[in-house]
């Protein structure tokens, strides 16, 4: 699961309601703004999905070239070509990590910090998966 910063959820929903409400708004307007009806339940569901891979995936695992992977919205929509995924490795160890979806005009950038759960960004492994904390949300179209 890659897991949005509190800020990249701000932005994201900053920029869906045209800047109606700015960055740095009470958290109560944005969680206000989700459970209104302003946003389609069929989008915040496409959105969930997308950053869920259908397996666990550890940093130590990613590959160094740009490689795509499908996501739980494969399920939904076979051939969308899912997420791409980027290691840097220095020393055996990742440095760096990236992740980017089909409609993201850059890569996130995974949080790399080992520290173990709950405190880390990366590789926190639970019982239902593995978690990574990402700077963006990931849009799949």
């Amino acid at each position: 699961v890659f897991v949005p910063t509190n800020l990249a959820m701000k932005q994201t929903i900053s920029a869906l309601t045209g800047g109606l409400i700015p960055v740095g708004a009470p958290d109560a307007n944005f969680i206000a703004f989700l459970g209104s009806n302003s946003i389609n339940t069929q989008t915040v569901k496409g959105i969930v999905v997308y950053h869920i891979l259908g397996t666990r995936a550890f940093t130590n695992n990613f590959p160094t070239t740009a490689t795509s992977y499908p996501t739980l919205l494969n399920s939904a929509v076979p051939a969308h070509p899912g997420v791409s995924i980027t290691g840097t490795f220095t020393g055996g160890f990742v440095t760096a990590a990236t992740i980017k979806g089909v409609a993201n005009a850059s890569a996130s950038s995974i949080l790399i910090n080992p520290t173990p759960e709950p405190n880390g960004t990366s590789d926190q492994f639970f019982v239902n998966g593995t978690i990574h904390k990402i700077n963006q949300v990931l849009l799949p179209q």
